[in-house]
């Protein structure tokens, strides 16, 4: 939009709050010398421009237009779907890995090497969309592990797959607010110690250092981070002090209920519960049968013994009995955390 002294020859000076004057009143012959014309016109003129001016900074003193719209452009910057850091889209420009443009409203990272002509809407092999700027930074305050579907780029088995990788750069508050770029990194168990982009990821040891850095990269000892390993996990919620869960973060090993059962011979003469020694004497075949007692009796060859039902015995627990004691699982990419950093 034009700065008032580009096409007013008689203004009022700036002052607080109007820092590129005011129209004056018209008190010419026709007018009323009321103020009326001025008030109007200084805030239809000022309403418009304090949106560029908090997420512009500037006014850029060229007409407006239909392709050209300092009112259109704060607009789009103050609800997220414009970004100062990001450029548009371009169909005839060729793009690196990693590259952000802006499509639509939608920001997206370039996942592939020499990127040219592929509209990110509808290539999702060469374009990765970003989350929103607020799912974004609650994300990445927050401590989410995102699980993921079935993409190369979270597929530890694809050459396509991906450590960390670019989630876009986003701005808050305008021209005097704040600017971050996001990372995704997988939760895989790589180690982080030397590796100089995940620990400038994390800011490890600096003064931006990631909020959770030692719940999902704890030290494993002598000062080595490692990622946690979420790879075949499940997200369980926390219980109490004291309860099964293993501290918050931290992936559990498989505790699926033991189960105690007995062995008894198939006539019912004998079981383990008896206090009997269940051995095979005889063995295959022998004639001295399979269940000897502390009298010496015995049973016949020809009596097998089998397993009998889980038995509840104070010790392991009531066995389940159901067709299932678990549920299925089918596999998807590697889960990942957000991590942000100001720029």
């Amino acid at each position: 939009m034009k700065k008032l002294a580009t096409y007013l020859t008689v203004k009022d000076a700036p002052e607080a709050g109007f820092s590129l004057g005011k129209v004056k009143d018209n008190t010419g012959a026709a007018g009323s010398g009321s103020g009326a014309f001025a008030q109007f016109a200084n805030d239809a003129y000022y309403a418009v421009a304090a949106m560029a001016f908090k997420y512009l900074g500037v006014v850029s003193d060229t007409d407006e237009s239909e392709t050209a719209s300092d009112n259109i452009i704060s607009i789009e910057r103050a609800i997220g779907i414009q970004n100062e850091n990001v450029s548009e889209y371009v169909n005839t420009t060729t793009y690196a890995a990693d590259a952000l443009v802006m499509r639509y409203g939608v920001q997206f990272v370039s996942r592939a090497l020499g990127n040219v002509g592929h509209d990110p809407f509808t290539s999702p092999d060469e374009w990765l969309p970003c989350f929103s700027r607020e799912k974004t930074f609650q994300a990445a305050c927050s401590g989410i592990a995102i699980q993921t579907g079935v993409a190369p780029m979270n597929n530890h088995r694809d050459a396509a797959y991906r450590q960390f990788f670019s989630m876009g750069k986003f701005n808050f508050g305008g021209d005097a607010g704040v600017n971050y770029e996001a990372w995704g990194v997988h939760l895989d168990g790589t180690t982080v110690t030397g590796v100089a982009e995940l620990v400038a990821i994390f800011d490890v040891g600096g003064a931006g250092e990631y909020n959770f850095l030692d719940t999902f990269v704890p030290d494993v000892g002598a000062g080595i981070r490692k990622l946690r390993d979420y790879r075949g996990c499940s997200p369980m919620a926390i219980d109490a002090v004291g309860g099964n869960r293993a501290a918050i973060g931290v992936p559990q090993d498989d505790q699926s209920q033991g189960h105690w059962h007995e062995l008894e011979t198939t006539d019912g003469s004998y079981e383990s519960g008896d206090g009997v020694a269940l051995t095979g004497a005889g063995g295959t075949g022998g004639t001295s049968g399979f269940v000897v007692t502390a009298s010496g009796a015995s049973v016949a060859a020809s009596t097998p013994l089998e397993c009998q039902d889980p038995v509840a015995d104070g010790t392991n627990g009531t066995p389940r009995t159901g067709l299932e004691t678990y549920g299925k699982n089918y596999s998807t990419g590697v889960p990942f955390i957000i991590v942000i950093n100001a720029i």
